[in-house]
């Protein structure tokens, strides 16, 4: 089971890396301002030392100046209950970035990530011990006409 755990991160690992290197071939430079504005997002995985599955859905909004909030709907174990959270980012000029995430509750998460199709998705990695999460955000766009 240790070994395809391991296996599971490698391989979202490397599609996380893979799809910051087709965005990077496309000569793209990113800047801090790059990510700013409303995403949709899930982030689902294992705490692996508790046994317990995880996922979370919602909304996040990054201001383009590195700090980032947000509010959804997470489950652990089966037990459903909202998920507040604010923290920072870095964007790398590579694409690449990291996140600082605060929960309300106390509970901290660090992620990585690769923005890809100009700014309107992200794939996410968490990168703590003890557990295996991965996830998407993509930027949300109200239709004009709609409020």
């Amino acid at each position: 089971m240790r070994n395809s755990g391991r296996f599971i991160v490698l391989l979202a690992l490397c599609g996380v890396l893979c799809a910051g290197q087709a965005f990077g071939q496309q000569n793209q430079t990113c800047k801090l301002q790059d990510l700013k504005g409303t995403y949709g997002f899930t982030l689902k995985g294992d705490n692996v030392a508790r046994g317990v599955g995880y996922i979370v859905a919602g909304i996040l909004t990054a201001d383009g100046s590195g700090n980032i909030t947000g509010s959804g709907k997470q489950t652990v174990a089966g037990q459903v209950s909202d998920a507040e959270f604010s923290g920072t980012y870095q964007l790398n000029a590579d694409c690449t970035g990291t996140t600082h995430l605060q929960f309300v509750g106390g509970v901290q998460s660090d992620l990585f990530f690769v923005l890809v199709q100009d700014g309107e998705e992200a794939k996410m990695l968490y990168v703590g011990p003890g557990a295996l999460e991965s996830g998407d955000a993509k930027r949300v766009h109200v239709a004009k006409g709609k409020s």
